[in-house]
């Protein structure tokens, strides 16, 4: 196993506190983020679903007696998800030969599937990562490195994942261009397959390419020189990502200690099924006995579904996930010849319903004592710090 040679010894408490997570900027936008998030949920539930609590009631107590196992797979859907979309930093610190305790990867999972769903376009949440790695004693250009690379295995495995699927949907146009709506989805599918593209690009640049890199802290450095905040020398920068060029060379490193990154390949595979899977469960969950979904449908229009929203920075994809989904399983007519015209809308809302509960809701009211733990720790170590420092 590779020794971990990239720890920064001598690690003062002054220096720990000046890595803190929860600045007053942050806590700002995770504090608006959780607003915004309920009032998305509820607006979602009373406009979007437009949910019948009382025959959503009896169709959850009928599935829960029938349909045991299918129940089974939400709730262990429910717990692993957070761990399968989190667990590639601990990967990759036992890689470097950093011991990771169980239940501080766990806390890691619950805390950061939190940030994610209160907060859009992983403004707060790699960061987090970013903390969380460095909290094990990891120098910062690594931690960077290691959510850089993690990014750019994801969005190869999402793309993977999402080409048949897309595939899939294209072929069958004609069906979309028939309605108005349908159409706009469309097309909303085909720009954020595009915007999934642009980001694999940016990842692959960010990881491997020194002008590149360089180019893109460079502006961000004049940026910081405009708003007159802590910058580096041009010079510093041309020495960092030219001449050292460390962050290709960490980024290929990395990527080549391949027994690691297949195994991060394999977990991102699994957690791409796993949740779009889940969609279907949760449909055939709630169906009557006898209708029959086909799998690979449902999960087609899943996945096209979460596509769709890439052009939408919203907490947690809330609201525009619940209209794509509704829509393309709607348009897909997987279960339109099966049940009477007035049965379908209310059996996929309350299908959406299921799913939004056991992929976001819940596992979001589960991070909460996660990051509620955090903040306690961040607080107990910052009166520590000052009581040292005065």
């Amino acid at each position: 196993m590779k020794k971990n040679t990239n720890l920064k010894k001598g690690k003062t408490i002054q220096d720990k506190a000046n890595t803190k997570f929860l600045t007053n900027k942050r806590i700002l936008i995770i504090s608006l983020g959780f607003i915004i998030t309920i009032v998305l949920i509820s607006l979602t539930i009373w406009k979007i679903l437009d949910v019948d609590f009382a025959n959503f009631g009896k169709r959850v107590s009928r599935a829960t007696s029938t349909r045991p196992g299918l129940l089974v797979f939400l709730i262990f859907f429910l717990l692993v998800k957070p761990i399968i979309a989190s667990v590639s930093a601990t990967v990759r610190l036992i890689e470097m030969g950093i011991k990771v305790k169980w239940y501080d990867t766990l806390s890691m999972c619950f805390t950061l599937i939190f940030l994610q769903n209160i907060t859009p376009a992983n403004l707060v949440s790699d960061p987090f990562s970013i903390y969380w790695i460095k909290s094990h004693n990891v120098e910062n250009s690594r931690a960077y490195c290691i959510v850089a690379t993690n990014g750019l295995v994801y969005q190869m495995i999402q793309m993977l994942v999402t080409l048949p699927s897309f595939c899939f949907i294209a072929a069958d146009f004609s069906n979309y261009k028939t309605d108005a709506t349908a159409l706009s989805f469309y097309w909303l599918m085909v720009v954020g397959f595009a915007l999934d593209w642009f980001i694999l690009g940016f990842f692959f640049l960010t990881s491997f390419s020194s002008h590149f890199t360089y180019a893109l802290s460079l502006s961000f450095n004049n940026v910081k020189k405009l708003l007159h905040l802590q910058y580096h020398t041009n010079e510093e920068v041309k020495q960092k990502y030219l001449k050292e060029q460390k962050a290709k060379k960490e980024s290929i490193e990395m990527i080549k200690h391949w027994k690691y990154t297949i195994i991060i390949s394999l977990i991102f595979f699994v957690g791409e099924i796993w949740t779009y899977g889940a969609m279907y469960v949760s449909l055939q969950w709630v169906a009557p006995d006898n209708v029959g979904l086909p799998f690979w449908g449902i999960f087609n229009c899943a996945n096209v579904a979460v596509t769709a929203c890439k052009m939408f920075p919203i907490p947690g994809s809330q609201m525009a996930l619940d209209v794509a989904l509704k829509e393309t399983i709607l348009i897909s007519g997987h279960i339109n010849n099966q049940l009477q015209p007035d049965e379908i809308e209310p059996l996929v809302k309350d299908s959406i319903l299921v799913f939004r509960m056991f992929s976001a809701y819940i596992p979001t009211l589960l991070g909460i004592p996660a990051f509620s733990f955090l903040c306690y720790l961040q607080f107990k170590f910052i009166k520590k710090t000052k009581k040292a420092v005065g």
